[in-house]
């Protein structure tokens, strides 16, 4: 919002890089929507840091619903990895529909090594690292939102 008025901004098109907004100057931010997770909803937060309250050198935030043992609409973000939080598609495509079983899991944690394209190299991880610890805490990831979609019952 700003004195020329309100605008309205897809999370994908806010975060631009590092500490980077799409904000104008002159803007803030007065309000995010979150639409509210279907009944039956899992998630799940992977992170790996340094230290306890560091940037995480690579994390994963998975949420999915389980109907008649068939996973229903993954999503999957993976951040640290690059410049900005980057949801992973493919992984999303590979899951959906399928079995809520470990070779599921296994084939959708291969696509987010495929998916994070240049990932960062810094004195904390290197590019292959990085790249590793995505596909690793990916698939945590959604085996983690698939045992509270499973476990927790509705309304998670």
């Amino acid at each position: 919002m700003s004195a020329a008025g309100e605008r309205v901004i897809a999370a994908e098109d806010f975060f631009v890089t590092y500490l980077t907004t799409s904000l104008e100057p002159g803007e803030i931010l007065t309000e995010v929507r979150i639409p509210r997770c279907a009944p039956g909803t899992g998630w799940s937060f992977q992170e790996v840091a340094r230290r306890h309250g560091d940037f995480a050198i690579v994390g994963a935030v998975a949420t999915l619903r389980i109907e008649a043992g068939v996973v229903v609409d993954p999503r999957l973000v993976i951040f640290g990895a690059a410049d900005r939080a980057i949801r992973i598609r493919e992984a999303e495509a590979e899951l959906a529909g399928q079995p809520a079983e470990e070779e599921a899991f296994a084939r959708a944690a291969a696509r987010i090594a495929q998916a994070v394209e240049d990932p960062l190299s810094d004195v904390h991880a290197s590019e292959e690292y990085r790249r590793h610890l995505a596909q690793v805490l990916g698939g945590r990831a959604f085996r983690g939102a698939a045992e509270r979609a499973t476990h927790e019952g509705p309304g998670v």
